[in-house]
């Protein structure tokens, strides 16, 4: 029995550490190089964010977009986590700077409109 997600990083390739979704409050189009702004009042989330590459200034979180897909409302970013090895593991494992989110993955302290990956295999709830 697994009961944590290193066991599914040979099927998954540590997808959440290379993705996420947001939900934009109003549809508009989107292009490469537009930034994005949303706020977010989770702690974890926000340090999630910047190791993402993201800007986080209070509780404000700023992305110039590179690569991205839209559909609607929802747009799946594409951006690797700087703790992120050559073979799929956190160089923050087990220590106090890595994401609650990250160790133990669920749907729970996510900010509003925020989703990591829908293809999850483990998720602990």
């Amino acid at each position: 029995m697994c009961d944590n997600c290193l066991c599914h990083l040979n099927i998954c390739n540590a997808e959440c550490c290379r993705e996420f979704s947001i939900t934009l409050l109003r549809r508009e189009r989107l292009f490469r190089g537009k930034e994005v702004s949303w706020i977010c009042n989770d702690t974890d989330m926000l340090n999630y964010y910047e190791l993402h590459g993201l800007t986080v200034r209070k509780n404000v979180v700023t992305i110039k977009l590179k690569d991205f897909i839209q559909e609607g409302n929802k747009v799946k970013i594409f951006q690797k986590c700087n703790a992120l090895t050559e073979d799929n593991l956190c160089k923050l494992h087990n220590t106090d700077k890595q994401p609650k989110l990250c160790a133990y993955p669920n749907k729970t302290g996510i900010c509003k409109g925020v989703y990591l990956t829908p293809n999850c295999i483990y998720k602990k709830e």
